[in-house]
């Protein structure tokens, strides 16, 4: 009885070892055994990601290439145009400077050409009042009266201003006698020396 004892703890223990085997591989084994999982209760299948297209890709690449190109291109084409646009507005204005500088030099030789005639007229006209001036200083009063009333009244002053005081003083008196328009020829011709002598004050 006891020898009998040991072999049937021995084959317990086997029944039990070999029971644990078996549940360990259903346990592993269960996927081909257990029924697959229900819609509800399964994970949604992650949806492929889409393989690269290399060709679309370069293509895409290739046109924006292609349309930065022609942009580039477009302002080159314009920046040729407007710097051809200010060559030519330069080319004008240089074309018109050189007008403008030759007109300046003819118009300063014309009017220096002006300025020496008139110096030169000034200087004519200077003389000839002098010379009057004498021969009136020479002539009576009356009748160097009775000649300003034909003679231009600026002219009148300037021989006026050449005479001395008295012969001046006694032909504006032999007007002023006469009366009427050789009167006030003579007040017209009084207030224009004394204009003409505080012009010539300095």
């Amino acid at each position: 009885m006891n020898a009998k004892k040991p072999i049937i703890l021995i084959i317990i223990a086997g029944f039990f070892i070999s029971l644990g085997t078996n549940l360990g591989l259903l346990y592993v084994r269960r996927d081909a055994w257990l029924p697959p999982p229900s819609d509800e209760t399964a994970l949604p299948e992650a949806e492929p990601e889409p393989a690269p297209n290399s060709r679309q890709d370069w293509d895409l690449q290739t046109s924006q290439l292609l349309d930065l190109a022609q942009e580039l291109e477009e302002k080159e084409a314009r920046l040729v145009k407007e710097s051809e646009t200010l060559m030519l507005m330069r080319a004008r204005l240089d074309s018109e400077r050189a007008d403008i500088d030759r007109l300046r030099t003819e118009i300063e030789a014309q009017f220096a050409e002006v300025e020496r005639v008139f110096t030169r007229f000034t200087e004519a006209e200077r003389r000839n009042v002098r010379s009057l001036s004498k021969i009136y200083t020479e002539m009576a009063p009356d009748a160097v009266s009775l000649l300003f009333r034909e003679i231009d009244e600026a002219l009148a002053v300037k021989i006026l201003s050449q005479l001395p005081q008295e012969n001046a003083g006694g032909i504006l008196e032999a007007m002023t006698r006469m009366g009427g328009q050789d009167a006030l020829r003579a007040a017209r011709l009084t207030g224009k020396m004394r204009t003409l002598v505080t012009e010539s004050t300095p």
